[in-house]
């Protein structure tokens, strides 16, 4: 039984997570009711997941831990879909740093990095919403913290099952904790979505561990599409379109864009790497969001979805 994980074990988590999620883009589609249900959020994560695949394979079999946590960083920002996809990247941004300060992976810098992630997705989030994936973030964070606090000699068969089965009750749970989902009779997607990706990185520490009897999805989460009724759910969709841009060379702090675009929408998420700042807001003014970050640098990567016209086609 292995105590340490080779860096190269992130490739192969990343790749097993798009595999994944690439296999349940549909059905987590299906079920997307919040914030409105524009059936999007399977693909956004998918995409996201894409982008971080790519660069891996950019990484020597050989490489650093540093080269594959850094590879994962650069295409999570890259790579940023939607607002399931930003909230993703940025919790993998947040853990793969964590990881890079460190010299091995073991079970207490992994717990660090899970907290690290969860936290840098909740700063993300202007207003953060309990029953969402970043619920589940926290939750597999705690349950790893408490593991290498209460057990500190368990195996990682032990310390994957375990947040594994916490990240499905939790994600059975957002079904009460908000109305849409509750109106729809889904669990959140992206919550769902994330159970996905780290079942993905569950199966591939286990086998790397030695151990190869597998984790399953509970029938609970699964099959709810069949249920679903978009045409009860009363989407709060107070800006209709969601509005992403990415500017180069940006000259304005994360902080300084958050107070600047906040006025233009709502599920504003800005994230920023280097000298370049990405923008993602729901806005009725989609033209202007994108003229204003053009003062602060060269704008690329436009993406204007219309939010209003999606959930409608999916009803």
């Amino acid at each position: 039984m292995k105590s340490e994980l080779q860096p190269s074990v992130l490739k192969k988590m990343m790749a097993a997570s798009y595999l994944l999620l690439k296999e349940k883009q549909d059905y987590l589609d299906s079920i997307n009711v919040f914030p409105v249900p524009d059936g999007d959020t399977g693909i956004n994560m998918l995409l996201t997941m894409k982008t971080i695949v790519d660069e891996m394979e950019k990484v020597p079999q050989n490489g650093r831990l540093e080269d594959y946590c850094s590879a994962i960083s650069k295409g999570a920002f890259k790579g940023a879909k939607g607002n399931s996809g930003t909230i993703l990247s940025q919790f993998l941004i947040g853990f793969v740093n964590e990881l890079k300060a460190q010299t091995k992976i073991d079970q207490f810098t992994f717990a660090n990095a899970l907290t690290k992630g969860s936290k840098k997705a909740y700063s993300a989030v202007e207003h953060p919403k309990e029953g969402t994936m970043l619920t589940i973030f926290r939750a597999m964070s705690e349950t790893a913290t408490k593991i290498i606090q209460t057990n500190p000699s368990s195996d990682w068969k032990v310390f994957v099952q375990e947040i594994f089965n916490n990240a499905q009750k939790t994600t059975l749970e957002t079904i009460d904790m908000m109305k849409e989902l509750k109106e729809g009779g889904v669990v959140d997607s992206g919550a769902l979505g994330v159970v996905y990706m780290f079942q993905g990185w569950a199966m591939v520490i286990e086998e790397e561990s030695g151990f190869t009897d597998g984790l399953v999805v509970s029938k609970d989460l699964e099959g709810l599409h069949s249920q679903v009724d978009t045409s009860k759910v009363e989407a709060d969709l107070v800006f209709r379109y969601c509005t992403e841009a990415l500017v180069k060379g940006a000259k304005i702090s994360e902080n300084e864009a958050r107070k600047i675009f906040s006025e233009f929408g709502d599920f504003l998420l800005i994230m920023q790497e280097a000298d370049m700042i990405k923008i993602h807001v729901h806005t009725d003014r989609p033209v202007q969001t994108i003229q204003e970050a053009e003062r602060f640098g060269a704008v690329d990567a436009i993406k204007i979805d219309d939010m209003l016209s999606q959930s409608q086609t999916n009803m």
